[in-house]
Protein backbone atom coordinates (compact mmCIF):
# COMPACT_ATOMS: atom_id res chain seq x y z
CA UNK A 1 0.00 0.00 0.00
CA UNK A 2 1.34 3.07 -0.65
CA UNK A 3 0.44 6.50 1.76
CA UNK A 4 -0.33 9.46 -0.14
CA UNK A 5 2.49 11.95 -0.22
CA UNK A 6 5.30 9.78 -0.34
CA UNK A 7 7.41 8.37 -2.71
CA UNK A 8 9.33 4.96 -3.08
CA UNK A 9 12.85 4.45 -3.83
CA UNK A 10 13.76 0.93 -4.30
CA UNK A 11 17.56 -0.39 -4.02
CA UNK A 12 19.89 -2.83 -2.42
CA UNK A 13 17.23 -5.59 -2.11
CA UNK A 14 14.90 -3.02 0.31
CA UNK A 15 13.05 -0.14 0.24
CA UNK A 16 13.24 3.28 1.50
CA UNK A 17 10.25 5.51 1.81
CA UNK A 18 10.64 9.27 1.28
CA UNK A 19 8.00 12.21 2.04
CA UNK A 20 7.13 13.61 -1.33
CA UNK A 21 8.63 16.65 -0.46
CA UNK A 22 12.20 15.15 0.71
CA UNK A 23 13.99 17.65 -1.30
CA UNK A 24 12.78 20.62 1.24
CA UNK A 25 14.05 18.76 4.16
CA UNK A 26 17.38 17.15 2.14
CA UNK A 27 20.77 18.24 3.26
CA UNK A 28 23.15 16.15 2.24
CA UNK A 29 24.38 12.40 1.11
CA UNK A 30 26.78 10.69 2.75
CA UNK A 31 28.40 6.97 2.50
CA UNK A 32 29.92 5.00 5.19
CA UNK A 33 32.23 3.11 2.82
CA UNK A 34 33.77 -0.52 4.34
CA UNK A 35 36.36 -3.41 2.93
CA UNK A 36 37.28 -6.28 4.73
CA UNK A 37 41.12 -7.01 4.83
CA UNK A 38 42.01 -10.47 3.98
CA UNK A 39 45.61 -9.79 6.16
CA UNK A 40 43.70 -8.84 9.01
CA UNK A 41 41.47 -12.13 9.28
CA UNK A 42 38.72 -10.01 7.59
CA UNK A 43 38.34 -7.12 9.85
CA UNK A 44 36.65 -4.09 8.31
CA UNK A 45 38.34 -1.02 7.68
CA UNK A 46 36.67 2.53 6.81
CA UNK A 47 37.44 5.26 4.41
CA UNK A 48 37.66 8.78 6.15
CA UNK A 49 38.27 12.03 4.01
CA UNK A 50 40.46 14.32 5.84
CA UNK A 51 38.88 17.96 4.91
CA UNK A 52 41.01 20.70 5.88
CA UNK A 53 39.59 24.20 7.59
CA UNK A 54 38.95 25.77 4.20
CA UNK A 55 39.56 29.39 5.93
CA UNK A 56 42.93 28.44 7.86
CA UNK A 57 43.95 25.53 5.17
CA UNK A 58 44.84 23.60 7.88
CA UNK A 59 43.31 21.44 11.19
CA UNK A 60 42.35 18.59 8.94
CA UNK A 61 38.92 16.97 10.09
CA UNK A 62 37.88 13.47 9.85
CA UNK A 63 34.44 12.93 7.50
CA UNK A 64 32.80 11.01 5.29
CA UNK A 65 32.30 10.72 1.42
CA UNK A 66 29.71 12.94 0.57
CA UNK A 67 28.03 16.21 -0.37
CA UNK A 68 24.62 18.55 -0.99
CA UNK A 69 22.28 16.69 -3.02
CA UNK A 70 21.71 18.48 -6.30
CA UNK A 71 18.62 19.36 -8.30
CA UNK A 72 19.91 16.44 -10.57
CA UNK A 73 20.15 13.92 -8.45
CA UNK A 74 16.82 11.55 -8.41
CA UNK A 75 17.34 10.33 -4.85
CA UNK A 76 19.65 11.09 -1.62
CA UNK A 77 20.76 7.30 -2.86
CA UNK A 78 22.01 8.93 -6.05
CA UNK A 79 23.40 11.77 -4.31
CA UNK A 80 25.41 9.58 -2.31
CA UNK A 81 26.88 7.33 -5.37
CA UNK A 82 27.69 10.69 -7.55
CA UNK A 83 29.49 12.12 -3.85
CA UNK A 84 31.45 8.71 -3.77
CA UNK A 85 32.67 9.04 -7.67
CA UNK A 86 33.55 12.40 -6.62
CA UNK A 87 35.51 12.46 -3.71
CA UNK A 88 37.07 9.03 -3.90
CA UNK A 89 37.01 7.98 -8.00
CA UNK A 90 34.73 4.59 -6.22
CA UNK A 91 32.07 3.15 -8.61
CA UNK A 92 30.36 1.23 -7.00
CA UNK A 93 27.50 -1.15 -7.50
CA UNK A 94 23.89 -0.51 -6.23
CA UNK A 95 23.66 -4.23 -4.47
CA UNK A 96 26.55 -3.12 -2.53
CA UNK A 97 24.94 0.18 -0.87
CA UNK A 98 23.08 -0.32 2.29
CA UNK A 99 20.37 2.57 3.83
CA UNK A 100 21.72 3.06 7.78
CA UNK A 101 19.26 6.21 8.40
CA UNK A 102 18.75 9.99 8.07
CA UNK A 103 20.09 12.00 10.81
CA UNK A 104 19.99 15.80 11.98
CA UNK A 105 23.35 17.11 12.05
CA UNK A 106 22.82 19.72 14.41
CA UNK A 107 20.16 21.57 15.81
CA UNK A 108 21.23 25.25 13.83
CA UNK A 109 20.93 23.81 11.02
CA UNK A 110 17.75 22.53 9.59
CA UNK A 111 17.56 19.23 7.17
CA UNK A 112 18.57 15.55 7.49
CA UNK A 113 21.86 14.00 6.13
CA UNK A 114 21.15 10.71 4.50
CA UNK A 115 23.21 7.76 5.54
CA UNK A 116 24.22 4.84 3.50
CA UNK A 117 27.07 2.44 3.74
CA UNK A 118 28.80 0.86 1.14
CA UNK A 119 30.74 -2.20 0.81
CA UNK A 120 34.09 -1.34 -1.34
CA UNK A 121 35.61 -4.95 -0.81
CA UNK A 122 37.81 -5.61 -4.24
CA UNK A 123 36.78 -2.28 -5.62
CA UNK A 124 39.90 -0.14 -6.70
CA UNK A 125 39.53 3.47 -6.26
CA UNK A 126 40.20 5.44 -9.39
CA UNK A 127 40.99 9.36 -9.78
CA UNK A 128 38.38 11.25 -8.07
CA UNK A 129 36.22 13.49 -10.02
CA UNK A 130 36.26 16.49 -7.95
CA UNK A 131 33.50 19.18 -8.38
CA UNK A 132 36.22 21.67 -8.42
CA UNK A 133 35.54 23.08 -4.87
CA UNK A 134 38.51 23.85 -2.76
CA UNK A 135 37.18 21.87 0.19
CA UNK A 136 38.04 18.67 -2.15
CA UNK A 137 40.96 19.95 -3.62
CA UNK A 138 42.48 20.23 -0.23
CA UNK A 139 41.02 16.99 0.83
CA UNK A 140 42.84 13.62 1.11
CA UNK A 141 41.32 9.79 2.07
CA UNK A 142 42.73 7.43 4.05
CA UNK A 143 41.35 3.88 4.92
CA UNK A 144 41.25 3.54 8.33
CA UNK A 145 40.34 0.91 11.42
CA UNK A 146 37.31 1.94 13.51
CA UNK A 147 39.48 3.42 16.48
CA UNK A 148 40.67 5.92 14.46
CA UNK A 149 37.13 6.71 12.52
CA UNK A 150 36.01 6.86 16.07
CA UNK A 151 38.25 9.99 17.08
CA UNK A 152 36.19 12.25 14.32
CA UNK A 153 33.85 15.31 16.05
CA UNK A 154 31.43 14.49 13.44
CA UNK A 155 28.30 13.15 15.09
CA UNK A 156 27.55 11.90 11.53
CA UNK A 157 30.62 9.85 11.31
CA UNK A 158 29.22 8.28 14.74
CA UNK A 159 25.67 7.88 14.26
CA UNK A 160 26.77 5.88 10.65
CA UNK A 161 29.33 3.80 12.30
CA UNK A 162 27.09 2.49 14.57
CA UNK A 163 23.99 2.30 12.14
CA UNK A 164 26.52 -0.30 10.10
CA UNK A 165 27.10 -2.17 13.45
CA UNK A 166 24.03 -2.77 13.62
CA UNK A 167 22.80 -3.99 10.30
CA UNK A 168 25.67 -6.64 10.84
CA UNK A 169 24.84 -7.31 13.76
CA UNK A 170 21.32 -6.04 15.36
CA UNK A 171 21.80 -7.18 18.68
CA UNK A 172 25.10 -5.03 18.96
CA UNK A 173 23.34 -1.78 19.96
CA UNK A 174 22.01 -3.76 23.22
CA UNK A 175 25.30 -4.65 24.51
CA UNK A 176 26.98 -1.02 24.53
CA UNK A 177 27.04 0.38 27.96
CA UNK A 178 26.49 3.84 28.25
CA UNK A 179 28.49 5.86 30.35
CA UNK A 180 27.09 9.29 31.98
CA UNK A 181 29.47 12.03 30.83
CA UNK A 182 30.63 14.02 34.00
Amino acid sequence: MQLKGFSYISFCSSTIQLPSDWRENALASVVLCYKREPLSNGRLCYLAQFECNSETHSDYQLHLPGGKIDLEDASPFHAAQRELKEEAGLSIPEDNFIYLGSVHPSKGRPGLVYVFAADCTGHQSLKPETDGTLGEALSYRSWVSPDKLLTSSNPVVFYAYLKHLQSLDKSILNRIECVPLM
